[in-house]
């Protein structure tokens, strides 16, 4: 697998980690459970009327809202808030409903929960927020919501990586351009391998990422645990036109 192959793929567990859609068992006789796991949002609608707890959660902390939110399922978001559901109800990865809906798209439910008191900077156990979801999947709307409403904009994953970060890893040109621009977002923080956000763009080939963080004041110098410069890494890549653009860096 190419070391890109292995960034992505790493972004694919996080996302997972956070918002998981896996296979749960359903408790004996509870239709609702069972419209969760089966994903069956049609059916929780229907349920909805009669069901004595919107609040029954699958065996690993699945909810109704959290499903209805990540499938941006608007108008049945609002039904559930109407009727009680938790705001901040976590599944057993830490997921909530505020971070299904970043992972969706769905920025009438990003706003709605918010609004309701959904807590923005909650983390899932890999350490990723809702904005760290949003910045990933190139939501810039959601990335710019979260932000007004006081999302942490440096707020590191366990493995040292922040939202910038995780949208320059996916490529996310205009989240990248978003999150820069903000007076708050470091871009010359680094992860725990000591590699920063122009490191990243780096090892992807993002030539109009890497001209954005230089921009807002990204250094060339930075060297990570290996020594390394982003100029070197992308010269070791091959990336001829990025590491001209990166420029000369003396030798320790």
């Amino acid at each position: 697998m190419s070391p890109n192959a292995r960034l992505r793929r790493t972004a694919l567990i996080g996302l997972s980690l956070c918002c998981a859609a896996g296979i749960a068992f359903a408790r004996p006789g509870s239709d609702w459970v069972t419209a969760i796991v089966k994903r069956d949002l049609d059916r929780i609608e229907q349920l909805l009327p009669d069901t004595d707890d919107v609040n029954e959660p699958t065996e690993d902390g699945r909810t109704a809202l959290m499903l209805a939110a990540g499938e941006a399922r608007h108008e049945l978001v609002l039904a559930l808030v109407a009727r009680g559901a938790s705001i901040n109800a976590r599944n057993e990865r830490g997921g909530s409903a505020l971070m299904y809906a970043a992972t969706g798209g769905d920025e009438a439910s990003v706003t709605l929960l918010l609004t309701r008191g959904a807590e923005v900077n909650a983390r899932a156990r890999n350490g990723w927020t809702a904005l760290t979801l949003a910045s990933a999947r190139g939501f810039e709307n959601i990335v710019s919501i979260l932000l007004a409403h006081g999302a942490e904009p440096n707020a590191a994953d366990i493995y040292g990586w922040t939202p910038i970060m995780r949208a320059v890893q996916a490529g996310r040109l205009k989240v990248v351009r978003a999150l820069a621009a903000n007076q708050r977002v470091e871009v010359n923080v680094a992860d725990e391998n000591g590699q920063t956000a122009l490191h990243h763009a780096a090892a992807q080939n993002e030539l109009e990422i890497a001209r954005v963080l230089l921009a807002h004041g990204a250094r060339r110098d930075s060297r990570d645990r290996a020594g390394r410069t982003s100029r070197m890494i992308a010269e070791t890549a091959g990336y001829k036109e990025l590491a001209v653009l990166l420029g000369p860096t003396r030798e320790p």
